[in-house]
């Protein structure tokens, strides 16, 4: 029997103090339709998308993660976008700290001399707030929501029967 694999990836969480702010801008897209509200749990923003991965495979990763020195940084997402390929409503930003670049960097390097096959995309940070949206116009948040990032997260899809996605580990930013 093959072992079970499911999908990871890196990621940063909005930090509670938007919580409130981030709900209210998810509950504006809401209309009449199919589309998915994403769990307020699972809200995020992916760093590095590794793919589905065996179970066994998350020490090195962590291994890796243990080792990168990234200071904390000050993230703003000031956009409210509908994105048409995966239909999905989410949050950008205009401004991306060069902190958070170079966590992606490190983490993307990493990972390819651990000998993972990763797709090299040009790195959109964005929250996913619903899925299967009907298009809507682009507009700015009238006020952006920030936070100070300090942690960044393995996490680990859900598998069949499961919800949610599942922290695997998590680290701290240099500060």
């Amino acid at each position: 029997m093959k072992p079970k694999r499911v999908n990871h990836f890196f990621a940063i969480r909005p930090a509670a103090s938007i919580q409130a702010d981030l709900l209210q801008v998810q509950r504006q897209c809401e209309t009449a339709g199919q589309q998915r509200k994403i769990a307020p749990t699972d809200l995020h923003c992916t760093l590095l998308f590794l793919g589905p991965l065996e179970l066994s495979h998350q020490e090195p990763l962590c291994e890796l993660a243990q080792q990168i020195k990234v200071k904390g940084f000050s993230l703003s997402f000031d956009c409210l976008n509908f994105w048409r390929a995966p239909k999905i409503a989410c949050l950008t930003t205009e401004v991306v700290p060069m902190e958070l670049f170079a966590l992606v960097e490190h983490l993307y390097r990493g990972c390819d001399a651990l000998g993972y096959q990763l797709q090299r995309r040009e790195y959109r940070p964005h929250i996913t707030l619903m899925r299967r949206m009907n298009p809507f116009p682009s507009r700015y948040l009238e006020r952006p929501l920030t936070w100070f990032v300090e942690t960044f997260y393995l996490f680990r899809s859900p598998g069949a029967g499961e919800t949610g996605y599942q922290v695997l580990d998590y680290w701290k930013l240099d500060q």
